[in-house]
């Protein structure tokens, strides 16, 4: 699954990818919100997950790509620990 991702990326920009990689996730909340039956739900949260997958891959390369080499770190530093402030389960 990996190796197709980054095939993606590599085959079309950076940009175009966390686009497509939103709309991934758009298209398995929609399901999600609509689901009937639990395996509807269920397949709707593998595809969330592939979204969001391919979104914490691709976002911290294209915001290396894009960033200044004195603020590069700080920007990468400062991405992750925000994903990881606001993702907790408390």
């Amino acid at each position: 699954m990996l190796t197709a991702l980054r095939r993606i990326v590599d085959k079309y920009s950076r940009k175009y990818s966390i686009i497509f990689a939103v709309g991934i996730f758009v298209i398995g909340s929609m399901l999600q919100t609509t689901a009937e039956r639990f395996v509807v739900l269920i397949t709707a949260r593998f595809i969330c997950g592939v979204g969001i997958g391919m979104l914490s891959m691709v976002c911290p390369l294209y915001i290396s790509e894009i960033s200044p080499p004195e603020t590069r770190g700080t920007l990468l530093v400062l991405g992750g620990r925000l994903m990881n402030t606001f993702t907790q389960p408390y």
